[in-house]
């Protein structure tokens, strides 16, 4: 009897971590005066995001994982992070822009196929702490979007 009450506890201290280590497929928006998108933006999953706005801690990754379907074929592109901040966008570098390597994806990307991409974004330590928009953006090398989103967050100690 006291072996089952403490397989119990086990299993439901093991969902309760797993949940709180989970992604969450978080509600976002396109981007403002962007109109030149070329693909459907279908989800974007963040770990650890258990619930919106997603704080982030310094010193940590953020893995983003985002599904979409181009309206073209792509053969390259640039993926960029930028935090909005008081209405200024200051540019978050990433360690690998290019969107066609280290992401999972191989290019050329056909038009009407859901793909998703990997990208693991570290929050430096010197950050500030603050709330802000974040922005995410698949520019091909034509100036348009494959797609852009934006989402509020919050970077904490």
């Amino acid at each position: 009897m006291v072996a089952n009450k403490a397989a119990i506890i086990v299993c439901c201290f093991f969902v309760l971590c797993s949940t709180l280590a989970a992604g969450t497929i978080i509600t976002v928006q396109k981007c403002p005066r962007v109109e030149a998108v070329k693909g459907e933006l279908i989800s974007v999953d963040l770990t650890p995001c258990p619930s919106q706005p997603c704080v982030f801690h310094k010193g940590t990754n953020v893995t983003a994982t985002i599904k979409f379907s181009p309206d073209l074929m792509v053969t390259d592109g640039t993926l960029e992070v930028f935090g909005i901040i008081f209405g200024i966008k200051t540019h978050f570098p990433l360690p690998h822009p290019n969107a066609c390597e280290n992401h999972g994806l191989v290019c050329p990307l056909k038009s009407g196929v859901t793909y998703s991409l990997e990208l693991t974004l570290p929050i430096k330590p010197y950050y500030p702490t603050i709330q802000l928009v974040a922005r995410m953006d698949f520019k091909l090398s034509d100036g348009k979007y494959l797609f852009c989103f934006i989402f509020p967050m919050q970077i904490a100690e």
